[in-house]
C-alpha cells in the first residue's frame, strides 16, 4: 500500500450504470459504474482477489439499501405525517434518549 494512502478519503465519486443483455439466460442486467479515487482504482486494478472482493461488497451494499428503501417506502406509503411531525417526533425520541443515557450514566 503506498505511504500515501489514506483510507478516510474512501468516497465515491460520481456513479452511472448502464443496461445489456446477459448472455447467461437472456436477463436485462445493469452494470454499474462507480468512480473512486485513482489511488483505490489502482489496488483494485493490482489485485484479482480484492476486485472480486470490492465487486461482492459493493453489490451486497446496494442490494441491502435498495431493500431498506423498499421496505421505508412501503411502510410510510399511507402516512400522512409531513416533514415537520417527523422532525417533532425526532426531537422527542433524541430527548428521551439523552434522558435515559443521563439517568444510566449518574450525569
Amino acid at each position: 500500500m503506498p505511504s500515501s494512502f489514506n483510507p478516510d478519503i474512501l468516497w465515491v465519486e460520481d456513479i452511472s450504470y448502464e443496461k445489456y443483455i446477459s448472455l447467461v439466460g437472456g436477463v436485462l442486467m445493469a452494470r454499474v459504474v462507480i468512480e473512486v479515487p485513482e489511488e483505490m482504482a489502482t489496488l483494485i486494478e493490482r489485485d484479482p482477489l480484492l476486485r472480486l472482493a470490492v465487486a461482492e461488497a459493493v453489490k451486497k451494499e446496494i442490494t441491502e439499501y435498495l431493500l431498506t428503501i423498499i421496505a421505508l417506502d412501503k411502510l410510510t406509503k399511507n402516512s400522512k405525517l409531513n416533514e415537520k411531525d417527523v422532525l417533532e417526533i425526532g426531537k422527542l425520541v433524541k430527548r428521551a434518549v439523552r434522558e435515559k443515557w443521563d439517568v444510566e450514566s449518574g450525569g
